[in-house]
């Protein structure tokens, strides 16, 4: 039988050899990495807070307008509000947990309680089809690499992550967004309507243009593992910034 030792040598190299090619964030991890680590599960540990990740959708569909089935044709809130990337499970100082048990994703439960409609309008995959069987897979992804490791059921999982979401109060798309769809903001300006918080930039294709793609913010949990109020983020939260200190930045809109 394979010692553990070894099995987690594999993955280590693994790690390794998904890190020098993937991208920083976590938007799409490769799935053999998925694969790999998923046997080396571990139950749900202690966490320091949750990372809200939050996604600009005209920033992710840029040059691939064509491409994708939601990109065609995005829904109207998408055009105004940040997404749902994911709900992490985050430690201060070191590697977050992940892949803490092997718990299956019951897609079926998840769009039945939080309602399908509710699903594709907060969380969704601009990559598929809402009626594509492949839809959930973002959501499994999810689930499985961060949700595991939450301590809570995947019900309770799901519904405290949409409802931070769609709470306006709580994680609002900042007006200074809305009102500079398809133009540009002081980063400075952006860093102050977001607070404490990494900001998360790409290149444009072919256009010498930072477009503004995702948002990076920080929350307590109360004793139950529930997102309860912002906090400030560690050092290595702000170290995903790559949004820069000076100049100005593109909020992309759907063409």
């Amino acid at each position: 039988m394979t010692s553990l030792f070894s099995r987690l040598l594999v993955a280590a190299t693994l790690v390794g050899a998904v890190a020098a090619t993937a991208p920083a964030d976590d938007a799409h991890r490769v799935a053999v990495f998925d694969a790999a680590v998923k046997d080396l599960a571990q139950p749900p540990s202690a966490f320091d807070m949750y990372i809200l990740a939050q996604s600009w959708q005209p920033a992710f569909c840029a040059g691939k307008e064509q491409q994708f089935p939601g990109c065609r044709a995005p829904q109207s809130f998408w055009r105004s509000h940040l997404t749902l990337h994911g709900l992490w499970p985050e430690l201060s100082g070191s590697a977050p947990p992940s892949f803490c048990s092997g718990e299956a994703f019951d897609a079926a439960k998840i769009e039945r309680e939080l309602g399908i409609d509710t699903l594709h309008q907060f969380w969704p995959d601009v990559k598929f089809s809402e009626a594509s069987p492949q839809y959930a897979d973002f959501w499994k992804h999810e689930w499985t690499r961060h949700g595991t490791c939450s301590g809570l059921r995947q019900v309770e999982y799901f519904t405290h992550a949409v409802n931070l979401e769609r709470n306006e109060t709580l994680a609002p798309t900042p007006q200074l967004v809305q009102d500079h769809v398809g133009g540009q903001v002081d980063v400075q300006k952006l860093r102050a309507a977001f607070g404490d918080a990494a900001l998360k930039c790409q290149r444009a294709h072919g256009k010498h243009a930072t477009l503004f793609s995702q948002v990076f913010t920080c929350w307590e949990k109360d004793e139950h593992n529930v997102p309860t109020q912002r906090r400030a983020c560690p050092p290595h939260i702000h170290s995903e910034d790559s949004c820069g200190k000076a100049g100005s930045v593109t909020i992309p809109a759907f063409d």
